[in-house]
């Protein structure tokens, strides 16, 4: 059987380095790699799930933030959008984390062999 992998995220915040981890199984890699490959805005959303999903867990005031300020469905489909993350530049923070996850993942299926060029 094989290991989940666990995927670390650095993210810059207010002058502090935090670490962000997920952990995922290979067969989970490899499904989002054929949605991503397919539609890049599909694996996008993919990756929003994910940050969403484990966003509580790794940050409380910053889900509940979130949650206070953009609707679910939003996040799912565009991320934070842009006018938000002005007024609440807090909330800037999970579009970094969205975007390192994604370029993880894509570095990882690499890595992996699951794709030579990604």
């Amino acid at each position: 059987m094989d290991e989940a992998l666990e995927l670390l995220i650095f993210v810059e915040d207010e002058g502090t380095t935090r670490e962000w981890s997920y952990n995922l199984w290979p067969s989970s890699l490899e499904r989002w790699e054929t949605v991503d490959l397919e539609d890049q805005e599909a694996g996008l959303k993919l990756v929003r799930f994910l940050v969403l999903s484990k966003l509580g867990g790794q940050d409380d005031e910053l889900a509940d933030l979130l949650m206070d300020s953009c609707e679910p469905e939003e996040f799912l489909m565009d991320g934070v959008p842009e006018t938000l993350c002005l007024d609440i530049p807090k909330l800037a923070l999970v579009n970094q984390i969205v975007d390192k996850v994604y370029a993880c993942l894509c570095t990882s299926v690499v890595e992996m062999g699951i794709r030579t060029i990604h």
